[in-house]
């Protein structure tokens, strides 16, 4: 597949989630978070072109060439907006950008290391993944819980303001899934791969919606949303990817609907019960699912092995989530990573940035 429409596709699914958050945030909010992510985008491109070889070097490695760093900064910065999504409304800027870098440095590149084709985990455990985002999603999805955990819950935590705008919210969620279909079928060996790739892709973002919005119907208040079926679409999307041009769509629809099931009732779980603002449901969409994608894979190839489809995702999103939780912990007691009082309350675009979005 040419390098440049995989970079294209990467690019466009960044792009969408920058969007996603804009349009998902509240009213008084959106470009707070648009800006939020706009920034952590950029700087995570620049991060990973001028730190990462100096890391990388150190430690006696190095990227294959411009192509493959293009890729792996623009992987970093997608990681970087997926797990910016779980406080997206409510850090504010200052802790967003230093914390995001202290978890760049000292979270995704040490698993980055690791799970290169000639990493630890791929030679020594053997642990497969078709199209390469286990990395992306097992260490987003942990760490997003330790995240939330650390900023704590909202001043009017069940009193919030809708959304300003679904539609851009789910214009942001079509480009997403437009890059990732494109970004799955260009992992593909052969032309079978690829068109096994496209489909299971296009089937996992379909089941995963319609499970979502028939789990949102079932349950009070009884209402499908755009946000959930949102939410179950890319939860669809990450179950599939570890497997999307091995699985078959029988086995593929399976590992969809058993994963969204599980995302739905440990999103329930997490808001209700734990109480944790896990704003865009970034532990239960992503890391819950990708354990199941590596899961069905294992089963796929007639190899399962407990230690590497089911303990090392669980590993690694225990050490995530406890740097994670100690890095913004740990930066709270320096100076404060969430909005103030009055800013929450009332609107951080007026109050911080002094512009104000249109409202739909």
């Amino acid at each position: 597949m040419d390098q440049a429409w995989i970079l294209s596709m990467l690019l466009i699914m960044a792009l969408g989630l920058v969007i996603m958050s804009s349009g998902f945030s509240r009213r008084g909010f959106s470009l707070s978070s648009n800006y939020k992510s706009l920034t952590v985008l950029f700087l995570s491109l620049i991060l990973h072109i001028v730190v990462f070889p100096f890391l990388s070097a150190i430690l006696g490695s190095s990227f294959s060439g411009h192509w493959m760093e293009a890729q792996s900064s623009l992987f970093l910065s997608i990681a970087a907006l997926i797990l910016i999504g779980s406080g997206i409304e409510r850090l504010n800027c200052r802790a967003a950008l230093l914390g995001i870098f202290i978890w760049q440095i000292f979270i995704y590149f040490p698993f980055l290391q690791i799970t290169r084709p000639d990493g630890f985990l791929i030679q020594q455990w053997g642990l497969k993944d078709f199209a390469g985002g286990l990395l992306v999603h097992t260490t987003t999805g942990a760490s997003a819980l330790g995240l939330a955990m650390a900023k704590g819950r909202r001043f009017a935590f069940f009193n919030l303001k809708k959304s300003s705008n679904l539609e851009l919210f789910s214009l942001g969620a079509g480009l997403v899934f437009l890059g990732w279909l494109g970004f799955n079928a260009a992992g593909a060996d052969s032309p079978f791969e690829q068109t096994q790739a496209i489909l299971n892709t296009l089937l996992a973002g379909a089941m995963g919606f319609l499970t979502w919005s028939g789990l949102d119907r079932w349950h009070p208040p009884q209402r499908v949303s755009i946000k959930g079926g949102v939410f179950g679409m890319i939860s669809g999307l990450v179950v599939i990817t570890p497997g999307a041009g091995w699985l078959s769509v029988n086995m593929a629809l399976f590992a969809v609907f058993v994963g969204t099931v599980m995302a739905f009732y440990c999103a329930l779980f997490v808001e209700k019960a734990l109480r944790i603002d896990d704003e865009m449901k970034v532990f239960s969409s992503h890391f819950i699912t990708s354990w199941v994608g590596a899961i069905c894979v294992g089963i796929h190839f007639s190899d399962f092995q407990i230690q590497t489809e089911i303990l090392l995702p669980l590993l690694t999103g225990l050490t995530c989530w406890a740097a994670t939780f100690f890095i913004f912990k740990g930066w709270s007691m320096v100076t404060p990573i969430v909005l103030t009082e009055r800013q929450e309350i009332e609107s951080p675009d007026i109050l911080i940035h002094g512009e104000s979005s249109i409202e739909i």
